[in-house]
């Protein structure tokens, strides 16, 4: 709370908030932010590093029924902008403290990205990739109420190349992680960029997609997409504004999985409400919605911790932290258990539809399994079907859970998600192939 201070004091706070009573503006909130960023790009052999501290702080309030905003860089600034004596100034003014956990995180991330680029290096070319790395803090502040605070740290990279004997096809890989440390793990990981590199130089010959219900296996990744759409109908204001499938769906479902956010204990939200674990699925059924105050009230329940904004210059919207699937009947390995089907280790999203909870899905990432181990690699295929038939499907997750980084489109704000998920297995999945599958097995 020390830096909170050094901006203003207890007295100044409640003064200001006096004087916004006084003007007739009531519900008051002010939210200030300290931001560390840098970004970072190489292309070719050319790194470059660009550092920024900056700033800001913004009041939102009402006169009536009017919502209101006022943005600065200080409380002077804020006081002046709601006089009318100044208009709202966006400047951001340099903010004390010290870039070096973002400069450290550079480190290993140039060195990465140079080991991975240069390991087929005779192969592929037009290598770049850019990044950008954010450290934040940041406080809330109420009439009445003593000021809550909170830290967060995201990353996000993006890489592109092209293969030479591939007529210049062009390949990308991308990560999006809430923890520095985490988005080096995952660049450096067997699952990182120079293993998307050495899969993009392999030629290999597409066989067809069998057909009929076959075991399949969701990679980690494959799940935590799945469940990145799953978890937007759990999101207070769809339910509000009848843009949530969970309305349509009978209770309780036959899922054999939990879902749990859990958050960094011990600090707010955006809106200044504590964070905290919340459970939303139990036994087949919803447990809690994520809700901002804005949601809450109309919800008439309690916020859940779930506000995030972007930066302070967009309004409070809600988003998740680290939801967590967690299996009802696990398994150490699920592949060496499978004599035959199909693993799926990287979808794609087509279409979505919130309220309806139709999906359009490419499996772009496939291969046939045979006696536990994978095989040849198969032609992407296309599903089209209610999300909720795919999720109950699956019967059997494996032990260890992957954490995996999305980046999440919320009201014309970006937030990252972590969402850490286990490899799953549906036993008996119709799969719309060309072939049968006496062709493989």
């Amino acid at each position: 709370m020390l830096l909170l201070y050094r901006m203003w004091n207890t007295q100044e706070l409640e003064t200001f908030f006096g004087h916004l009573e006084t003007l007739g503006l009531s519900q008051p909130e002010i939210y200030w932010e300290q931001t560390q960023s840098a970004s970072l790009a190489l292309r070719g052999k050319i790194e470059e590093l660009r550092l920024s501290r900056h700033q800001g702080i913004a009041l939102r309030c009402f006169r009536g029924p009017q919502a209101l905003q006022f943005f600065s860089s200080d409380l002077q600034g804020l006081r002046d902008s709601v006089d009318g004596k100044t208009p709202p100034r966006l400047a951001l003014a340099e903010a004390p403290g010290h870039t070096s956990p973002l400069l450290e995180a550079t480190q290993p991330i140039f060195a990465a990205l140079r080991a991975a680029f240069s390991l087929q290096n005779e192969k592929i070319g037009g290598q770049r990739a850019e990044g950008i790395l954010t450290e934040r803090h940041y406080w809330v502040a109420r009439p009445g109420q003593p000021a809550s605070e909170g830290r967060e740290q995201s990353g996000t990279l993006r890489t592109h190349w092209w293969v030479q004997e591939q007529a210049r096809v062009a390949h990308r890989w991308q990560c999006h992680r809430a923890n520095l440390e985490g988005l080096v793990e995952e660049l450096r990981g067997a699952e990182g960029l120079a293993n998307a590199i050495r899969k993009s130089t392999v030629s290999s010959v597409l066989w067809p997609a069998p057909e009929g219900p076959l075991p399949v296996l969701w990679s980690a990744r494959a799940i935590a997409a799945l469940q990145t759409l799953f978890l937007r109908a759990f999101e207070g204001d769809r339910l509000l504004g009848d843009r949530s499938f969970l309305t349509l769906l009978p209770l309780p479902l036959s899922l054999a999985f939990t879902l749990e956010d859990r958050a960094a204990t011990g600090c707010s939200d955006h809106e200044g409400h504590l964070k905290k674990n919340t459970p939303l699925l139990r036994a087949g059924r919803p447990a809690a919605l994520a809700c901002n105050r804005r949601v809450a009230e109309q919800l008439e329940v309690a916020p859940t911790g779930h506000a995030r904004r972007e930066s302070y210059e967009t309004p409070a919207t809600l988003g998740f932290w680290n939801p967590h699937v967690e299996g009802q009947v696990q398994s150490a390995c699920l592949l060496a258990e499978m004599e035959r089907g199909l693993s799926v280790r990287e979808i794609e999203v087509q279409a979505f539809d919130t309220a309806t909870g139709q999906a359009r899905i490419r499996l772009t990432e496939c291969y046939l399994v045979h006696h536990g181990a994978e095989g040849e690699k198969v032609e992407p295929i296309e599903l089209s079907l209610p999300l909720v038939s795919l999720l109950e499907t699956l019967s059997r997750f494996e032990k260890n859970k992957r954490t995996t980084g999305v980046a999440i489109d919320k009201q014309n704000q970006s937030l990252v998600t972590e969402i850490s998920a286990p490899a799953a297995l549906s036993e008996r999945f119709p799969l719309p192939g060309s072939v049968p599958a006496s062709h493989y097995w």
